[in-house]
């Protein structure tokens, strides 16, 4: 999501990827919560104060029962539990935000995701650290 690949992420490239997760912020809001962690005060977040907006409760229309079934619908069927493929995510993620992100930042996406002993993304994981609830 850092398109001029400066290391950071400006309100717009923040308000871009909170939207491409299904997160509804009006523009007042995104700059509050930009203000209120931005600790360098150039308008621009790092990847840690980026964390720090993504863990503050939001509004989600979907639930972490939805984003586990989800994972769960697209692994493949040899996939350890909790688990899947970079093959699979890369698929589902070309299929579903098409048009909405390009194809080579899908790519470059799933490329930065660590996996683990096996070569799976352990999603029960990320969900259960992002959808806290």
């Amino acid at each position: 999501m850092d398109k001029d690949k400066g290391g950071t992420l400006s309100i717009d490239e923040v308000k871009g990827l909170m939207e491409l997760l299904g997160m509804k912020v009006r523009q007042e809001e995104l700059e509050a919560m930009i203000a209120e962690i931005d600790n360098s005060g150039d308008g621009n977040i790092d990847f840690n104060e980026f964390l720090q907006v993504m863990a503050k409760p939001q509004d989600l229309p979907y639930k972490k029962a939805d984003v586990m079934r989800a994972f769960r619908l697209f692994a493949d069927r040899d996939a350890p539990q909790g688990c899947i493929s970079p093959e699979a995510l890369e698929r589902a993620l070309v299929q579903y935000c098409s048009g909405k992100v390009p194809e080579e930042e899908i790519m470059r996406l799933v490329n930065t995701l660590e996996l683990n002993q096996e070569g799976y993304i352990d999603f029960s994981r990320k969900v259960n650290l992002f959808l806290n609830k």
